[in-house]
C-alpha cells in the first residue's frame, strides 16, 4: 500500500501517512471528510480530520466499510481482523487491534452476515475479489484445482465432492463456496488438516465459509466460518443428506429409519452437537456418514443408532473426529401397573414389561431417576399410597406401588406417565 498524503481540515496543512498504521476512517458529518484514527509510537491512537473522503481513502488500501451495531458506519483495515463469528444481528469480528488501541479482547459487532465481511476481505485482497476457483472434477488430491490467492471465491463445484487442493504458499485462506455442492479440500501432499489423516481431506459444505491456517510445516487447522441452513432426510434405504448446522437441533416424528450426514467439526473448539428428538410412537435409527469423508472408518458408530421413542439424544464429535453418543437425556413413558408393578427394560413383551429399546436400556445407571409426571386411578381408593424404583444398571428401571406400611399393593392400581432421566 503507498503513501498517503492528505490534508487537514481548518489549517489546511498537509501529511503523510501509511494506511498500515490507520486503525479506521470515518466519514464526518458533511460527508466531504473523515476522521482518521492512526496509531502512535505509544499505541494509542490520534485523531485527524482530513479533506479526503473515507471511501477515497481506501482506495488502493485493504479497508473496507463496515456498520457498527452501534455506532456510525466506517472503515477498518482487513488485517485486523483475526476472526469472524455469526452474530444477532450480522457479525461479531475479533480484531488483532482496535481503533482505541486495544489489543486485547478487541471486538466489532457489525450488521454485515459473514459471507458479507468474507466478501469485503476478498474484495481487497491481491489486488482484486480473489480467486475465482473451480473445483477439479478428480476427487483427489492431485486432481485438486490449486489454491494460489489468499481469498478463494469456489464458482463451480460441477459435482458433489469435486477437489480443492491447498498450497503451502498460501498459508492463510478465507474460501467461500458459493455454489450449492459440497467440495473435498485437501491439504499440501504430506500434510493433514484438523484430526484428519495425512492427505485427507475436509468437506467445505454448499454455501458456506472456511478459515484454513496452516501452524506447522506439516498441519493446518480450519474453522467454519459460516455454513448453510439445517437439513435433513428419512430414509428406509439409507440415503443420507448433511446436517450443516453445528449445536442442530432436529425433531423426528415418524420415520422408521433416519441417516444423517454431519457438518465439519470446528478444530480446536468444542466440539459440535447435535441433538436429535425423537417424538413418534416408535424407536428410529440414525446413522452417521461421518465428518473426513476419506478417512478409512467414517465413525465410532459403526451400524445404525437407536433412539427409543419420545426420546432425546445428543451426538458430538470426540478428540479423534470421529462420532460419538454424547448422551440420551431421557425416555417419556407411559404405562399401566399391572398387579401393582411395571418394569421398563429393553425389550419389553407381556405382561407388565415394557420395552424402551436396548440404546436407552443400557444408559440405566444407579443415578437414574423415574419422575411421575401423572397418576390415572383405576383403584382409586389406594393411589395415593406410593411407590418404589428399583433399578438394575444397564438394564432396567421398575416401578412397584406399595400401600402406607411399604407393602406391595398386588392390584391393577393405576395408568402411570412418567419420564425416565438419565
Amino acid at each position: 500500500m503507498e503513501l498517503k498524503t492528505l490534508t487537514r481540515v481548518g489549517t489546511g496543512t498537509t501529511f503523510t501517512v501509511a494506511p498500515g498504521i490507520v486503525m479506521s476512517v470515518t466519514p464526518d458529518s458533511a460527508g466531504t471528510g473523515s476522521y482518521l484514527l492512526i496509531r502512535n509510537s505509544g499505541g494509542f491512537c490520534d485523531q485527524e480530520h482530513v479533506t479526503t473522503t473515507a471511501a477515497a481513502f481506501a482506495v488502493g488500501t485493504n479497508f473496507i466499510p463496515v456498520t457498527p451495531v452501534i455506532g456510525n458506519p466506517k472503515y477498518i483495515r482487513a488485517d485486523t481482523i483475526s476472526n469472524v463469528q455469526v452474530n444477532s444481528p450480522g457479525s461479531l469480528l475479533i480484531l488483532l487491534s482496535d481503533d482505541k488501541g486495544m489489543d486485547q479482547a478487541a471486538s466489532l459487532a457489525v450488521t454485515e452476515s459473514v459471507a458479507d465481511i468474507a466478501d469485503l476481505i476478498a474484495s481487497v485482497q491481491e489486488g482484486g475479489v480473489g480467486q475465482q476457483l473451480t473445483a477439479g472434477t478428480t476427487p483427489t488430491q492431485a486432481g485438486g484445482t490449486v489454491v494460489t490467492q489468499s481469498s478463494v471465491n469456489v464458482v463451480t463445484v460441477t459435482t458433489p465432492g469435486d477437489s480443492i487442493t491447498l498450497s503451502d504458499a498460501q498459508p492463510f485462506v478465507i474460501m467461500i463456496n458459493r455454489t450449492s455442492n459440497w467440495a473435498r479440500v485437501f491439504p499440501p501432499v504430506g500434510s493433514q488438516i484438523g484430526t484428519c489423516a495425512t492427505n485427507k481431506a475436509v468437506r467445505l459444505l454448499g454455501y458456506s465459509v472456511a478459515l484454513f491456517r496452516r501452524i506447522s510445516s506439516t498441519s493446518w487447522v480450519y474453522e467454519v466460518l459460516e455454513q448453510s441452513s439445517t437439513s435433513y432426510k428419512t430414509s428406509a434405504t439409507g440415503s443420507a443428506t448433511v446436517v450443516t448446522a453445528r449445536n442442530a437441533s432436529i425433531t423426528i416424528a415418524s420415520p422408521t429409519n433416519c441417516f444423517i450426514e454431519y457438518g465439519d467439526a470446528t478444530t480446536g473448539e468444542i466440539p459440535p452437537v447435535a441433538n436429535i428428538k425423537n417424538t413418534g410412537s416408535s424407536s428410529i435409527k440414525v446413522k452417521f456418514a461421518g465428518d473426513f469423508i476419506d478417512a478409512a472408518s467414517d465413525t465410532a458408530i459403526t451400524s445404525p443408532y437407536e433412539i427409543p421413542a419420545n426420546t432425546s439424544a445428543d451426538f458430538c464429535y470426540d478428540a479423534t473426529g470421529k462420532v460419538v453418543v454424547s448422551g440420551i437425556d431421557s425416555v417419556k413413558v407411559a404405562a399401566k401397573l399391572v398387579l401393582g408393578y411395571r418394569i421398563f427394560n429393553a425389550t419389553g413383551g407381556a405382561g407388565n414389561s415394557t420395552g424402551i429399546g436396548a440404546t436407552a436400556a443400557a444408559k440405566i445407571t444407579n443415578n437414574s431417576q423415574f419422575r411421575m409426571n401423572g397418576i390415572s386411578a383405576i383403584n382409586a381408593g389406594t393411589v395415593g399410597s406410593g411407590f418404589v424404583v428399583t433399578i438394575v444398571a444397564g438394564t432396567s428401571i421398575a416401578i412397584q406401588a406399595v400401600d402406607a406400611a411399604g407393602a406391595n399393593l398386588a392390584t391393577d392400581v393405576c395408568s402411570i406417565l412418567g419420564e425416565i432421566v438419565f
